[in-house]
This record gives C-alpha cells, sequence and structure tokens, in this order.
C-alpha cells in the first residue's frame, strides 16, 4: 500500500519508528522542538466497498439518517451487527461525507490526529494549515483548535463525517482528544461514532443530558 506523509510526498516504505514517548496533552503546548513526521494511510480515509448482497436493517438506517439533527451519534455494537456496511451505504447517498476508519496503530494521538485531519482533506480546497501545525507542534490544543477553526470556515453546509472501527484506537490520550474535538464542533458539523465498546470521553453525559447525542445500541 502506497502512504503519504505529512510533507504530501508518497513513499513506498513506511517512515521509522520514532522511539521518543509521545503524549496527547489538552492543556499544554508540544516539548518537542523538532517536525513530527506521522504517516497518512489513504485507504482509511474511503468508506468500504459495499457487497453484492447485504443484511438490510431499516431502523438502523433510519437512525442514521438522523445524525444530522445531533452533535454526536453513537453506534456502539459487537462484531457482526452490520455497522461499517450500513454506515458505507449512508456515504453512497448522503453528500458531503468523510469517512476514517481507525486503526489500532491510531491510538497514538499524533498519528490519530493525523487521519483525523486528513479525512477532510480529500477535498482539495481543504486548507493545509491543520496538518502543517501538526507536524511542527504536535498532538496539542493548539493543533486541535487549528482544524477546528479551519472546519468552522471550510463547512457551509451540514456535514457528516464518519469515524468508524473507533475502539481499535481508543487510548487515553485519543480519548481525550477526540473529547475535545467533539465538544467544540462548528454547527455545521455533525460526527458519527461506529466502535465496540462504549468510549470514555468526559463530556459525553452533558451531551446525552443535553439532547446533543443520539445512542444506536445493538437492540437497535
Amino acid at each position: 500500500r502506497e502512504e503519504m506523509t505529512l510533507t504530501g510526498r508518497s513513499s513506498a516504505k513506511k517512515s521509522k519508528p520514532r522511539t521518543s514517548p509521545r503524549r496527547f496533552s489538552i492543556g499544554r503546548g508540544s516539548k518537542y522542538n523538532y517536525i513530527v513526521q506521522i504517516s497518512i494511510l489513504q485507504t482509511k480515509l474511503t468508506p468500504p466497498r459495499l457487497q453484492r448482497t447485504t443484511l438490510a436493517r431499516p431502523r438502523l438506517t433510519a437512525c442514521l439518517r438522523e445524525a444530522l439533527d445531533y452533535r454526536v451519534t453513537l453506534v456502539h455494537a459487537s462484531a457482526g451487527y452490520g455497522k461499517s456496511t450500513a454506515l458505507a451505504n449512508l456515504a453512497q447517498e448522503h453528500a458531503p461525507l468523510y469517512w476514517y476508519s481507525a486503526s489500532e496503530g491510531d491510538a497514538d494521538a499524533q498519528q490519530f490526529l493525523a487521519h483525523l485531519t486528513a479525512a477532510f482533506q480529500t477535498r482539495t480546497d481543504f486548507p493545509d494549515a491543520p496538518l502543517a501545525f501538526l507536524q511542527e507542534h504536535g498532538a496539542t490544543r493548539a493543533t486541535m483548535d487549528a482544524l477546528l477553526n479551519a472546519l468552522n470556515d471550510f463547512l457551509r453546509a451540514p456535514t457528516l463525517f464518519v469515524i468508524d472501527d473507533y475502539h481499535l484506537a481508543a487510548s487515553p490520550d485519543v480519548n481525550a482528544l477526540t473529547d475535545y474535538f467533539l465538544d467544540f464542533l462548528p454547527a455545521t458539523l455533525h460526527v458519527i461514532v461506529a466502535t465496540r465498546y462504549p468510549p470514555q470521553w468526559e463530556h459525553l453525559p452533558t451531551w446525552r443530558a443535553r439532547g446533543q447525542l443520539q445512542e444506536i445500541k445493538r437492540d437497535t
């Protein structure tokens, strides 16, 4: 698979892993004084191809179509429920929609934020500044603010963003990063998170109490 580095150059082999410890801190600036090199796998940023025969889940599909009425739609169910298939079907019928399939390697906050940001760069007119900021400063509050400000300026119409298989990347640092991102979303952006297990987000009870959260569970 071809990978794309943050400098925009394609590379057939992976960049050398960093040996220094990396930490996402929501309240502090980056403690690194060198450029952060993170590879982005472009195939994570496109919805999976639908199979010719899929099991229809009309109730699940109907709930997903209501995602534009909520800040966050949380789909948590075990393997085999059809989360990814239903979301891929939604991607075919709704535009604009952005996609990110998380994996185990994205439990690193910088890797996660790189793909989170790059998902929106599948539209060529999205600014490069947030990725450049991440490359220079790492996964800090200021870096996330740069992304949120860019999204606020860029997204003019109601937009969906899907994070699939979130449980694979749900480290404490990534949970803190995602919680901050979701708590300060621009009004035009609505996020659907598919996961096998309920995420540990600080503001989850607040969104639920305010009616900003749609929860879709296995019995839906």
